[in-house]
C-alpha cells in the first residue's frame, strides 16, 4: 500500500534515528520496501498516462515527453538507491537477527505461514542468509495471505523480495562476469538476443551467436556485435 507523503517521511525519520531495536528495524525497513514497490507501481502507471497523453501532441510536445521521461527516470533512481539501501543493511544484520531473536520471531515478522516455516527455514540454512533465503531465494515472505488460497500466484513477490531482488539485478550490471555466461551454449539462455547498458544509461542489443554449417560438414560460429546507435 502506498502512503501519504507525511507518512512516508515519519517512517524515514523513524529508520534514521539510530537507537531502533534491530527488530523493529526490521519491521520499519518491510514497512519502507513495501511502500517503495507501491511507489514504482504508482509512477509506472502515471508516467505512462501522461507520456502517452503528451506524445498525442507530438512534435509540438516533445520537450513535455522528454521532461516527463527524465522526471519518471529521476525518481526510479532515488528508489533504487533507497532499495539498495535496505538490502545492505538486511545483509549486515542477518546472523544478529537471527542468532538474537530466533528462526520463529524472523518467521513471525515476515508472515510466513506455519505449514511453510519448515521449508522456509531449510532454504534458509541453504542459503545461509535467513532474510534473503526466506523473502527472495523461497519467495515466502507473507505466504500467511499470498499463500494460504486456492489461488496461488505463480511468481514471487514481497517487499522484501524486491529489495534484494533489485541488489542482485545492480550486482549482474556491475559486475557483468561474475557468472557464467546464460546467453552461452548450454546456457538457459542461449539462442536469445542479450542487452549491454551504455555509458550514456542506454541499453544496446547483440544478437544471439549465429552458427553456420559448411557444406563439407563442418560448423563455424559468427559472433555478432553490439549494435550501438551511430551518433
Amino acid at each position: 500500500m502506498r502512503m501519504k507523503p507525511e507518512h512516508s517521511r515519519r517512517l524515514f525519520e523513524l529508520s534514521n534515528r539510530g537507537n531502533n531495536d534491530p527488530l523493529i528495524s526490521l519491521i520499519i525497513a518491510r514497512r519502507a520496501a513495501r511502500h517503495l514497490c507501491a511507489e514504482a507501481d504508482h509512477d509506472r502507471e502515471h508516467f505512462k498516462r501522461a507520456v502517452m497523453d503528451a506524445e498525442a501532441g507530438l512534435p509540438f510536445t516533445a520537450t513535455k515527453v522528454a521532461d516527463l521521461e527524465d522526471e519518471h527516470e529521476k525518481r526510479r533512481a532515488v528508489r533504487r538507491k533507497n532499495f539498495l539501501a535496505i538490502a545492505d543493511w538486511m545483509l549486515r544484520v542477518d546472523d544478529y537477527l537471527t542468532s538474537v531473536y530466533g528462526m520463529e520471531t524472523i518467521l513471525d515478522v515476515l508472515a510466513v505461514n506455519p505449514v511453510h516455516r519448515a521449508e522456509a527455514a531449510e532454504y534458509a540454512c541453504e542459503a545461509r542468509s535467513t532474510l534473503s533465503g526466506i523473502a527472495w531465494v523461497a519467495g515466502l515472505e507473507d505466504s500467511a495471505s499470498t499463500k494460504s488460497g486456492r489461488n496461488q500466484p505463480d511468481w514471487k513477490n514481497g517487499p522484501l523480495f524486491n529489495v534484494f531482488q533489485k541488489q542482485f539485478m545492480e550486482f549482474l550490471i556491475d559486475k557483468p562476469g561474475a557468472f557464467p555466461d546464460p546467453f552461452a551454449p548450454g546456457g538457459p539462455f542461449y539462442g536469445m538476443p542479450a542487452y549491454y547498458k551504455q555509458p550514456d544509461g542506454s541499453m544496446a542489443r547483440k544478437s544471439a551467436s549465429l552458427t553456420v554449417h559448411e557444406q563439407n560438414g563442418s560448423s563455424r560460429v559468427v559472433e555478432r556485435n553490439i549494435e550501438v546507435k551511430r551518433p
